[in-house]
């Protein structure tokens, strides 16, 4: 399952050109198996930056008129927290986490594929 979710975030991503040996083709790599759902399943992690921010952006908006000390929001303690920030909170921090793991995997990846540049190109 999270193989296939990998690999359609790739063909999304760069588009589904195939080579005659059945490789993902980028502009100027081919993409073996692998790294084609690694490298797809670390665009999806990457996808924690934006919940981040809309997590953040939704605190701002609902909780505008709470107590401010100078620019923070005094929210209270865990248990006064309403259920909105008790499931939101650990949400964009575990989100926050897996986009920037999944940063690092991909220029991981990418620097794999980097060493293995396609011949008909001439590079």
């Amino acid at each position: 399952m999270l193989k296939a979710l990998g690999r359609w975030a790739t063909r999304r991503v760069h588009g589904n050109r195939r080579s005659a040996g059945g490789l993902l083709l980028t502009r100027l790599y081919y993409l073996e198996d692998d790294q084609e759902w690694r490298l797809g399943q670390s665009y999806l992690g990457l996808l924690g930056f934006p919940l981040f921010v809309i997590g953040y952006l939704y605190i701002r908006i609902a909780y505008a008129d709470a107590p401010r000390h100078g620019n923070r929001y005094v929210l209270g303690f865990w248990s006064q927290l309403g259920p909105d920030l008790k499931i939101l909170l650990p949400i964009m921090v575990a989100g926050h986490l897996l986009a920037m793991a999944s940063f690092i995997r991909a220029i991981l990846v990418w620097s794999e594929i980097r060493q293995q540049p396609r011949p008909d190109i001439g590079e």
